[in-house]
């Protein structure tokens, strides 16, 4: 997990986007924006795409605990609704005749490039980091398939008591 996490991290979509961050807080206009778009699993994600990245700031200094996954078997099943519901976002930017490329949170091959390049000590994460999206996608695929977006698998490991 923490191979994982050390490169999730350092993703330029995850430090500048709003997903996964635990609290998001928005204007009255921000509210507006986001209350107008349809139910989706990704919420966080596409309140996030919702705005351009010069309209989001991520408050350096505000902390939130968010806990990750204590196994691979955990982080594989949010890897899977990440992937299912990155999808349905992306079906919903479709339709409104969006560019879901314009608009997105995907990993490219050269952001991973930039993190190993910047960090050559984050290789043996950035296996670990491709295997998991590589299953996690390839899982997702039936219920991609499928239209199922509201399946939603949780990790349990992380869950407090």
């Amino acid at each position: 997990m923490r191979a994982y996490y050390r490169v999730w991290q350092r993703l330029p979509a995850v430090r500048e986007g709003l997903f996964g961050r635990g609290v998001i807080a928005v204007s009255k206009t921000g509210y507006t924006r986001i209350a107008a778009l349809p139910p989706l699993m990704a919420d966080d994600l596409a309140a996030s795409l919702a705005f351009a990245p010069e309209e989001r700031l991520v408050v350096g200094a505000a902390r939130v605990v968010v806990h990750p996954p204590r196994t691979w078997p955990d982080l594989l099943r949010r890897r899977i609704r990440a992937a299912v519901s990155t999808a349905q976002v992306e079906r919903h930017q479709v339709e409104r005749q969006q560019d879901p490329q314009e608009a997105s949170a995907r990993t490219s091959r050269a952001d991973l490039m930039a993190v190993v390049r910047e960090e050559p000590g984050l290789l043996a994460g950035a296996v670990v980091f491709v295997a998991t999206a590589v299953v996690a996608r390839w899982r997702a695929r039936k219920a991609i398939g499928a239209g199922d977006f509201g399946t939603w698998l949780r990790d349990e490991s992380s869950r407090q008591n």
